[in-house]
């Protein structure tokens, strides 16, 4: 059975339970994509600060995201390119890996219903939500912007 058939098969009970146990999920994960920007950030000796709602871009209104790691201007000085790339990579290589494998293993693991389809549901959410706000590069210096381009200008400058 695939996926979508999986998610359509379950009673509305458990559909509502895997939605509400789905979100703590995903922003945990959030949370751990930002912690390993901060791992290989200090591997690489710069020191950073995790921010709650930055402000992304020219424009004071534009929220990208909930958190995010900030590093200080002296931290990006010393690095070369290829330390901000690994830093920028670590976040959605941490989505990536942990979104597929709740999808993946979501069926073999000996939970109740809810809780595999709660999985599903989050990786689901984990692997598209980083293909589109991460991996895709964007000029206002996301993920993808600073895996391509480390240390080009974006919309933040």
């Amino acid at each position: 059975m695939g996926i979508v058939d999986y998610l359509r098969s379950l009673q509305p009970p458990d559909s509502i339970i895997a939605l509400l146990l789905a979100i703590p999920i995903v922003i945990i994960s959030g949370s751990l994509h930002e912690g390993a920007h901060w791992v290989v950030g200090r591997f690489f000796g710069a020191r950073g600060s995790l921010i709650f709602l930055p402000l992304r871009g020219k424009s004071k209104l534009w929220i990208q995201s909930l958190m995010a790691v900030h590093f200080g201007d002296d931290a990006h000085r010393g690095m070369t390119r290829t330390e901000v790339r690994l830093i920028a990579a670590a976040g959605p290589a941490w989505d990536l890996i942990f979104g597929a494998a709740c999808v993946h293993f979501y069926a073999v693991l000996p939970f109740p219903v809810p809780i595999q389809a709660a999985l599903c549901v989050a990786g689901l959410l984990i692997v598209g939500i980083t293909l589109l706000m991460n991996v895709i590069p964007r000029r206002v210096g996301n993920d993808g912007w600073n895996c391509l381009f480390a240390g080009a200008p974006s919309e933040k400058e």
